[in-house]
């Protein structure tokens, strides 16, 4: 009798029900988790290993708080490989405005549009009091003082 093949079918077996139950230790990747995650950046190992599991739970978000913030053409190493990474599989690095930089946008439009709204309150204001002019004439009457210079003691509206 030959053993070697019920052995042979009972591990593979054995094996095919682990895979059909999920036994695997590794998280499916392509399913994230509802669960985001904050890192502070640190130039160590211990970031990238707790960067890393964030990664493997499949985290939705995950923020890296800078300590000391950098030029963008002063890229930190670590931050830098793992950037890498993401633009050699094909994903998207983006930038945009930080919060605080969104709230300088704001205020600044804020300021931009309080200017224009004064201007155009000025102009209108303006028109409505002076249009009236429109429909008059202006005389000035002057005299001249002991000195000889030409003094306006007077302004005759009068309508056109």
């Amino acid at each position: 009798m030959n053993i070697t093949k019920p052995l042979l079918l009972t591990l593979s077996l054995s094996l095919s029900a682990c895979l059909s139950t999920g036994g695997s230790p590794i998280k499916n990747l392509n399913t994230p988790t509802i669960q985001s995650s904050s890192l502070d950046y640190l130039n160590s190992e211990s970031f990238d290993n707790k960067l890393s599991n964030a990664m493997k739970r499949a985290d939705a978000e995950i923020q890296v708080s800078v300590l000391n913030p950098f030029f963008p053409d002063n890229m930190p190493e670590r931050i830098d490989a793992w950037l890498t990474v993401i633009k050699e599989t094909d994903g998207k690095i983006e930038t945009a405005p930080a919060e605080s930089e969104k709230n300088i946008d704001i205020i600044s439009i804020v300021i931009n549009l309080y200017s224009v709204w004064t201007t155009l309150k000025d102009t209108i204001e303006y028109y409505l009091t002076y249009s009236p002019a429109k429909k008059y004439n202006a005389t000035l009457l002057y005299r001249r003082n002991n000195e000889g210079k030409t003094i306006i003691e007077k302004v005759v509206f009068t309508y056109r």
